[in-house]
């Protein structure tokens, strides 16, 4: 299993006749064992791969948190709230991103 994820530009990711992959397209890929990328274009074609193999394990997710049972994801946002167990900074960290952004 991969993922693709195009940062800049356009490309083919696959086969050769496939449709062209466009900035900020995701793309799922099955297995396999190997990515073929051509740029047919003058401009930069950039992305990012992430493949792995599968963990067949479970998932259980809510919110921004994933983990494997229920009861850690419970746990993960006592953590959060109480800002311990890796979460001491998040009390008065801000985002850069968010500046200028209201809710």
């Amino acid at each position: 299993m991969s993922v693709v994820y195009v940062l800049e530009g356009e490309g083919v990711i696959g086969k050769k006749k496939s449709s062209p992959a466009k900035l900020y397209t995701l793309l799922l890929l099955g297995s396999g064992d190997g990515l073929e990328a051509w740029n047919k274009s003058s401009k930069p074609f950039k992305f990012v791969l992430i493949a792995g193999q599968p963990l067949n394990e479970p998932v259980v997710q809510q919110g921004p948190f994933v983990m494997n049972t229920k009861e850690q994801i419970e746990k993960t946002f006592r953590d959060f709230h109480s800002y311990t167990n890796g979460f001491q900074r998040a009390k008065t960290w801000k985002s850069e991103n968010a500046r200028g952004f209201s809710h």
